[in-house]
């Protein structure tokens, strides 16, 4: 074990746990590092260190410690940027140079190099204050968002001046710097772009719809998403344009890339991007809809080793299914074995173990569970998703159903 290399796993969420399994398959003995007490890692890891992954120094001072040879996280951007300065700082491999990972991770950077480079993205203004903001150049309804946060914290849709003033204060408190975006609420599908990035070039690799609720409770909350979305050639193309756009404007050379992004009839605008993986299982998601594994192709390009560009796509409908729940704790789930043994679902991932406690349903962040889903017709795909609201239970301690039904 002591002549194993080491790696340091930041984050101890599910999407975590193949990260683990794939780094000792290369011989790594894992050390996770999660604030945690018992995150669905951690019985996967050789070591749990409860810390933060977001003090960038500590988790320096561990590695050093340690004597790592690797720090790596996926699926978390705040694990994201500090995993690349702790790699800059002891000089290991990276995707991504912590400049840019700067750029990247940070609204506020990241809107500046999209209208620096002419990528076509909302039309917004960057304040940390609600007495000096100047909003008159920008058209209702609005979106408000932390410039430094994710998992949708802190992410509201404003019609008024009024809601704008009285939502502020909640969103700002989600910010690390203490700075919100705001920018032009566009009307359109919401687009998940998965790319890898290879020697420069950018390689869109699978291309999904997100679908949200309309009900209020959950906001901007993603309750799943689908594939294959249908786009024209020329929409096609011009994703494909985008994405060769941001890599080369963040200096991606091989690394993995997701972008998010609002498309209409005409036009397409980025939200935002990231040189990391999707997270909610989208590494299993693109695998089964390509078979394609990014996850292990993202790990290869951290050893410098070369990927193998071989895309299979799949014929069938694929839906990812987001549970949420009412505020509680989880006691157990009931039914997830049943829906995949009856063919319902393909597969599920707990987010949640156990004893955990949903404090806001309304963040991606506190989604219990995943269930992936395929079909061959749409009638097929909806059928299967009302069995699963219907025999699904996330039970308290007292036997009530937590279960949120967001259909």
């Amino acid at each position: 074990m002591t002549n194993k290399r080491k790696a340091l796993v930041l984050g101890g969420t599910s999407d975590h746990i193949q990260l683990i399994k794939s780094l000792k398959l290369r011989g790594y003995q894992t050390i996770l590092l999660d604030y945690l007490e018992n995150p669905p890692a951690k019985e996967y890891a050789d070591k749990h260190i409860r810390e933060s992954t977001t003090d960038k120094e500590l988790v320096l001072k561990v590695a050093q410690e340690n004597k790592v040879d690797l720090v790596v996280a996926t699926s978390i951007e705040s694990a994201l940027l500090t995993a690349i300065y702790v790699s800059s700082k002891l000089n290991l491999p990276k995707h991504i140079s912590y400049e840019k990972a700067l750029e990247i991770t940070n609204k506020k950077k990241m809107k500046k190099v999209f209208f620096d480079n002419d990528i076509p993205s909302a039309q917004y203004i960057i304040t940390n204050s609600v007495d000096v903001m100047d909003i008159s150049k920008l058209k209702f309804p609005l979106v408000i968002k932390p410039v430094d946060s994710s998992s949708s914290k802190g992410v509201v849709k404003i019609w008024h001046k009024k809601d704008l003033i009285s939502n502020f204060e909640n969103t700002i408190n989600y910010s690390l710097t203490k700075e919100i975006i705001i920018e032009e609420f566009i009307e359109g599908d919401e687009i998940s772009v998965d790319c890898i990035v290879i020697n420069g070039k950018a390689n869109v690799l699978f291309i999904s719809k997100s679908i949200k609720t309309g009900s209020a409770e959950l906001g901007f909350t993603i309750i799943g998403s689908q594939y294959p979305v249908g786009l024209s050639k020329e929409q096609t193309d011009l994703i494909n344009s985008i994405a060769q756009k941001i890599a080369t404007s963040f200096s991606l050379n091989n690394s993995p890339l997701l972008i998010q992004l609002i498309m209409t009839n005409e036009e397409v605008y980025v939200i935002e991007c990231s040189a990391r993986l999707g997270g909610g299982s989208k590494y299993s998601f693109i695998k089964q809809g390509t078979d394609f594994d990014l996850l292990d192709a993202s790990i290869k390009q951290l050893h410098n080793e070369t990927v193998e560009l071989k895309i299979n796509p799949s014929s069938c409908l694929l839906e990812m299914i987001y549970i949420y729940c009412k505020p509680g704790v989880i006691k157990e789930y009931e039914g997830l074995d049943t829906l995949k043994e009856d063919g319902v679902i393909i597969e599920y991932f707990i987010y949640k173990r156990q004893g955990s406690i949903i404090k806001n349903n309304i963040d991606s962040s506190d989604r219990p569970v995943g269930l992936l889903i395929s079909a061959l017709t749409e009638e097929e795909l909806k059928i299967k998703v009302a069995v699963i609201y219907k025999s699904l239970k996330v039970k308290d301690p007292s036997g009530k159903n937590l279960l949120l039904n967001t259909l």
